[in-house]
């Protein structure tokens, strides 16, 4: 061998020395000498594995087929403060019993959460610790595996919701006080003491966003106000999470130390019964409880003097978390929490250097600025994978927003103590007046502020879900470009994330539609199925679409679909706005669509589609009449047909004896009550709302 290739193995034996003493020192150091990560390493995997194989040990379940659709009385004891929406009121119960209405012998014990939504219910009917009966029918989880589209039920299924029932407030009695959650009553009489302090002195308008900003209430109500804060990327500043409590621990500490002159780790220690009382205050939601367990730990490992440690508390955190509820490992507001603080105790630590450099007038701006773009990178695969759409104008919207949301507590507090003084001690009204016209000066502000944000700079994008190879691409940059002015390890661990990212890249591709082919995508919104036209050229046509409006289907389902399959833009949205025949000619894909006139009680119009080779009829309802025009046509075969095949559907016996499908598309959905019965002897027919979509392709792969 040349002097070269000698030099070159000495090279690789050199570097795989290094990897192998790093490897050593990160194992003695951080899995023997941090017992923390060792443990929360094995506990993750282990729940992984009972995941994976679907070994969660299973509830006993009351219920027997025949319960299934049938009026049952549930009695059971609200569990968390009730959540008010514009159609109802949500309810989560600890369920107690459950019985046949009128057969007193069949009652059951059942300890399982349930959701009640109680349509046009107050949130004054029950609070916590209040007992109720309710009754109403089992709605079960029906998971629609729509790609891309947000599994409502599947994170009800890991927030421990068992069931929902659906009812009116008619159903619903409120028996008393119960034994269970009498904390969380507490805290939500503060609430609604809280809430109404905020209304009695502000807007409706900024009395939301000041309840948002302190006590985790949501703008239901006000759509304005939700709008501007969803499209600049700041809603997270509205909902109580951990920033909220490390306000509330700063703002203790400063209390404290101005009042007292204690030292640290006495105005830390004290800070514990503020935090579980403002835990308990804004609802003990998953958010603030996760936060309330992060924030007692890191307590406890400041006043251990353990502050150099901050990733074994941080995983002691974790291993609380998972303890008291396991299946908080899949649920994407925990991943989001420890995702963000992992990056930041990454992150923050190795720019301390590069701030020093500044001067103070620009060192806390610049701190701001990094602290909230290293939460953004760290936080971009999840919101890719979950949200799927990135406010353009979010970054600078936030560094703004944060560092002017985070006065929000402290204007709450203010106010509230001065409407206490007032009420209750001495009646000042210029002081409470002044308080009031100088916390409703800033809350406009901040309101104009994210405004303008949504309003005018920037706009936003779908983006697909990152591949698994992506994301770990991904968060392996971020893991060695720290370093990499240091360490050979760091530059071949970029060399690595950029291969991973590349092949994520590539083989997360769509694939491409063959010229001369199309594809036919049902996909489920709800109460109809739109579908989805794709062709060979490039064109993407949507038939059926539901209201084009903000939260609508549209949005909420068909935009994800969209991002997933990698479609940009649609080239035509085909609805006809009138109910008369309509014909519509695709000339550059060779496809004709003939809408038939609209029935008077009927919400749509079955559309006949000739693509090149194949003939497809879409139709909800397909009337009698529908069927004798297509008889009468010169229409030798119809190869797919989508319809209600229910048993009340009339067929002309001329229609099923002439068309014969090779696919049927069922529209409706499916049960042992409402089977679906074509006039035509086919193992294919597919029952759109338990598949959630379903692809048809003119070609074979």
């Amino acid at each position: 061998m040349n002097r070269l290739t000698i030099q070159c193995f000495e090279q690789i034996r050199a570097f795989c020395r290094e990897i192998k003493a790093e490897i050593s020192k990160w194992v003695k150091g951080y899995l023997f000498h941090r017992p923390a990560i060792l443990i929360l390493a094995v506990l993750v995997i282990f729940l992984i594995t009972l995941s994976h194989f679907s070994l969660w040990p299973p509830g006993p379940s009351p219920f027997s087929p025949d319960w299934i659709d049938t009026p049952l009385i549930f009695t059971g004891v609200v569990a968390s403060q009730p959540d008010a929406r514009p159609r109802g009121t949500v309810f989560v119960l600890r369920m107690e019993t459950v019985e046949k209405i009128g057969d007193f012998g069949s009652k059951k014990s059942f300890n399982k959460l349930v959701m009640i939504q109680v349509k046009g219910g107050s949130p004054f009917l029950a609070g916590p610790h209040d007992r109720l009966e309710v009754i109403g029918r089992i709605q079960r989880r029906k998971s629609v595996p729509i790609p891309g589209v947000f599994d409502y039920q599947e994170y009800l299924k890991i927030q421990g919701i068992e069931f929902q029932i659906f009812c009116s407030g008619k159903s619903v009695k409120n028996l008393g006080p119960a034994r269970y959650f009498s904390a969380k009553r507490g805290g939500w009489i503060l609430h609604q003491k809280v809430a109404a302090i905020f209304a009695r002195h502000l807007s409706s308008e900024k009395a939301a966003v000041l309840s948002g900003l302190t006590i985790g209430d949501r703008p239901r109500f006000h759509p304005e106000i939700k709008r501007i804060f969803v499209e600049s990327g700041t809603m997270h500043v509205l909902v109580a999470s951990g920033s909220n409590v490390a306000f509330v621990i700063a703002m203790w500490y400063l209390f404290f130390r101005f009042l007292f002159r204690a030292p640290h780790r006495w105005a830390l220690a004290t800070a514990f019964p503020w935090v579980w009382t403002y835990v308990f205050l804004v609802g003990m939601d998953p958010p603030i409880f996760r936060a309330g367990i992060m924030a007692t730990v890191g307590l406890i490992s400041f006043i251990a003097a353990r502050e150099d440690r901050p990733f074994s508390a941080l995983a002691w955190a974790a291993i609380a978390i998972l303890l008291i509820k396991p299946t908080s490992l899949f649920d994407v507001g925990c991943q989001m929490s420890f995702a963000t603080v992992f990056g930041l105790l990454y992150f923050l630590p190795k720019t301390q250097n590069l701030l020093s450099r500044v001067p103070p007038v620009g060192r806390w701006f610049l701190f701001i600025c990094v602290t909230t773009l290293s939460a953004q990178i760290w936080l971009l695969p999840i919101t890719a994978a979950v949200f799927k759409r990135f406010y353009i104008v979010s970054v600078a919207a936030n560094i703004l927003v944060i560092p002017l949301a985070a006065g929000g507590l402290a204007a709450g507090v203010i106010l509230v103590v001065f409407d206490f003084v007032h009420r209750h001690w001495m009646a000042i009204p210029w002081i409470i007046e002044m308080v009031q016209k100088g916390i409703a000066l800033y809350l406009g502000f901040l309101i104009e502020l994210v405004r303008f944000f949504s309003n005018h700079p920037g706009g936003s994008f779908w983006m697909k879900s990152p591949s698994p190879f992506w994301t770990l691409g991904f968060y392996l940059a971020c893991l060695s470009v720290t370093g990499i002015n240091k360490s050979r390890t760091a530059r071949m661990g970029i060399i690595a994330a950029i291969v991973f990212l590349m092949f994520g890249i590539l083989s997360s591709r769509p694939p491409r539609i063959p010229p001369g082919a199309f594809s036919l995508v049902w996909i489920d919104t709800g109460r109809t199925a739109s579908v989805l036209l794709r062709t060979g050229t490039g064109k993407n046509f949507l038939i059926n679409p539901p209201p084009l409006e903000k939260e609508g289907p549209f949005e909420r389902i068909l935009q994800p679909f969209f991002a997933e399959l990698g479609i940009k833009k649609l080239d035509a949205i085909v609805q006809p706005p009138d109910r008369k025949a309509v014909k519509i000619d695709l000339k550059e894909t060779g496809t004709k669509m003939l809408f038939f006139p609209m029935e008077k009680n009927l919400k749509s119009r079955p559309v006949f589609i000739m693509a090149p080779g194949k003939n497809i009829l879409l139709a909800e309802h397909l009337p009698l009449k529908v069927q004798k025009t297509l008889l009468g046509a010169k229409i030798k075969n119809i190869d797919i047909i989508q319809a209600r095949f229910n048993p009340k559907m009339k067929w002309a016996p001329e229609f099923s004896a002439k068309f014969n499908p090779a696919l049927l598309i069922e529209t409706g959905y499916v049960s042992e009550k409402r089977p679906c019965c074509p006039p035509w002897k086919t193992p294919n027919a597919i029952a759109i709302q338990k598949a959630g979509w379903h692809e048809f392709k003119s070609w074979t792969d």
